[in-house]
């Protein structure tokens, strides 16, 4: 019974997510990430948020980011959030500074890498360059598959974008293995 509860809600948030994206009831909010040597902000972590036209249909993140892997709305809702993010990474201010932009990737970018060939093609068609991007990775998205990974995380890093490890300690991974990956922070 608890099991098919489970799934019930999981395919009533898989519902109201894809019509969410037609509907476009996503909005960020930037955390910025400080130096603490100084307290500049050295960069701005884009954070995607349900605002569904009723309230009681959202979900917080760790609820439907996970619904949104498995259903395999993830891509197109991380192409929304950068493209929601251009006006203010184009913006005078962030062009004349030294920011990143922060963006959370999720274990299918790192398997399905021309994903992010689709991210570079979007900041190409804003003249944005990648290596304002900073994108994190969990640990246990690393994990999952060695090889995919490291080969995901040199292609990515060869287009220029900075790599930063996330959750670390979180999970369950090798520190050898980590220590592997050319990661930036």
């Amino acid at each position: 019974k608890d099991l098919s509860l489970f799934l019930h809600k999981q395919r009533n948030i898989a519902s109201r997510l894809r019509a969410s994206i037609q509907k476009n009831e996503f909005t960020l909010l930037y955390q910025p990430q400080i130096d603490l040597r100084n307290g500049n902000i050295i960069s701005c972590e884009a954070l995607l948020r349900w605002t569904p036209e009723v309230a009681e249909h959202s979900a917080p993140p760790d609820v439907f980011i996970p619904v949104a892997e498995d259903i395999g709305l993830i891509d197109d809702m991380t192409i929304k959030l950068i493209e929601q993010a251009i006006p203010i990474v184009k913006s005078k201010q962030w062009l004349n500074s030294a920011l990143y932009l922060s963006i959370n990737l999720s274990a299918t970018h790192i398997s399905r890498t021309e994903k992010i060939d689709e991210i570079v093609d979007l900041l190409g068609r804003h003249d944005i360059p990648t290596s304002t991007i900073r994108f994190e990775i969990t640990e246990s998205a690393l994990m999952l598959d060695y090889e995919t990974a490291m080969n995901a995380i040199s292609k990515m890093k060869q287009m220029g974008f900075v790599i930063a490890l996330d959750d670390v300690g979180t999970g369950y991974s090798s520190l050898k293995y980590l220590k592997d990956f050319p990661i930036d922070i």
